[in-house]
């Protein structure tokens, strides 16, 4: 009687198994189901994170409400294995148990794992949010500062202080490249773990910050180029002037001499003046590309109906337009003869 009242017991408490593993497993796939699922944003505050932290809590607890349940029905295969006579029987609950109790492990793991993911996941929203605070503080002044440069219609000395100024400007701006490579960084890290918002707010502040720095630099760019363009055509024109003036001087004597002390005929100055004007290009040739020959000028004058001989010696210099605004032209008349006058020079010039 002993023995059938001892296998009755174990047929009990076999079906009891059976019946809560019934029961644990359906619940055990349903936790270890949300348990996997990644958390998903909806927005990029502190109140979505409460939420989140909220719905954890309520797995916690429902978890919790399940590990008397679990505790029992481990309790209940310590107990079969020690009733169990065939060797079967005993690994089928040995089998059972190690299953059970992973899986119960491994939910508790998991749950606390997701809940401290939540919470690191608000600590590196917050270190997110606070770098592109900084980041977006300075990019604002940086574009207040570029947006009105003093780089058009400035005298030379102002626009070489605004190319120092603009000059010590792009180096700030490409070390805060730094800060900027660091935001994407953390971006990165936040979309590849699955941690970003799906209202896509993180994504958009990245890529408009991005955009503007972009923008920033090419504009500080474009300045640098205006003003040392600018500059370097005044430092262009005040060399040219000068060697212009050198020339002159020299030109001065050498007109001295062919007007006072050379018998030679008026073609023949001509030529001399020509030869003069060609070693002048050849020891100054950007200033000597903007002056118009002594031939030019003679067929000109020719033209106007004037004699050449009462109007011998005529130098013209001509600027660029480009850059100049507007173009000019230096006109030098060097009175020889008669009664020419510079009022009648320019008009004919």
């Amino acid at each position: 009687m002993p023995k059938v009242k001892k296998l009755k017991d174990t047929l009990c408490s076999e079906q009891l198994l059976d019946r809560e593993m019934s029961n644990l497993r359906t619940w055990l796939s349903r936790i270890e189901s949300e348990l996997s699922k990644p958390v998903i944003y909806n927005i990029c505050d502190d109140q979505e994170i409460e939420k989140k932290l909220a719905e954890q809590q309520e797995l916690q607890r429902d978890i919790e409400q399940h590990s008397v349940g679990v505790t029992s029905v481990l309790n209940l295969c310590d107990s079969l294995l020690l009733d169990t006579d065939t060797e079967s029987e005993c690994d089928s609950i040995q089998q059972t148990t190690r299953s059970l109790d992973r899986r119960w492990r491994n939910i508790c793991a998991m749950s606390v794992e997701r809940r401290m993911k939540i919470e690191e996941t608000w600590r590196l929203w917050q270190k997110f949010l606070e770098d592109y605070s900084r980041f977006d503080d300075w990019l604002k002044g940086a574009e207040r500062t570029a947006a009105h440069p003093n780089s058009s219609q400035v005298p030379y000395s102002l626009a070489k202080e605004e190319l120092k100024k603009f000059e010590t400007f792009q180096r700030q701006i490409h070390e805060s490249l730094t800060q900027l490579e660091l935001i994407n960084k953390q971006y990165r890290r936040l979309a590849r773990e699955n941690r970003t918002d799906s209202s896509s707010r993180l994504k958009q502040m990245v890529h408009e910050g991005n955009q503007r720095w972009d923008s920033l630099q090419k504009r500080i760019a474009a300045i640098l180029r205006r003003l040392k363009h600018f500059i370097s055509q005044r430092e262009e024109f005040e060399s040219c002037r000068e060697c212009i003036l050198v020339w002159l001087t020299e030109m001065d004597l050498q007109l001295t001499n062919v007007e006072h002390f050379s018998e030679s005929d008026i073609d023949d100055k001509v030529r001399q003046l020509n030869v003069s004007t060609a070693r002048f290009g050849e020891a100054f040739p950007p200033c000597a590309a903007h002056m118009l020959p002594v031939s030019f000028l003679q067929e000109e004058i020719s033209s106007k109906g004037v004699g050449w001989s009462s109007l011998p010696y005529l130098f013209v210099f001509r600027s660029p337009s480009r850059g100049l605004n507007p173009p000019f032209r230096l006109t030098f008349p060097l009175q020889c003869c008669g009664t020419t006058t510079l009022s009648e020079v320019s008009a004919f010039s």
